[in-house]
């Protein structure tokens, strides 16, 4: 199935699975590369669940950030 066939709910939240068991099985592992730099899986994780909580302590809710995305 296209990625624009599959609901954006169900496509955010496959994401986050993959990138959690990345995080456990492979954490010191490339996740990122860009201008040099290397973001590991452990450490993708570790901002994703930082951003995710300064969202969530200024209010935006799952249906919040869905209203917001294409």
């Amino acid at each position: 199935m296209p990625i624009a066939a599959v609901p954006a709910w169900s496509f955010r939240h496959h994401w986050m699975a993959h990138a959690a068991t990345h995080a456990m099985m492979r954490p010191d592992k490339p996740a990122l590369r860009y201008l040099g730099q290397t973001t590991t899986w452990a450490q993708l994780s570790q901002r994703s669940l930082r951003l995710a909580a300064a969202l969530a302590a200024r209010g935006v809710t799952e249906a919040t950030a869905s209203r917001c995305s294409p």
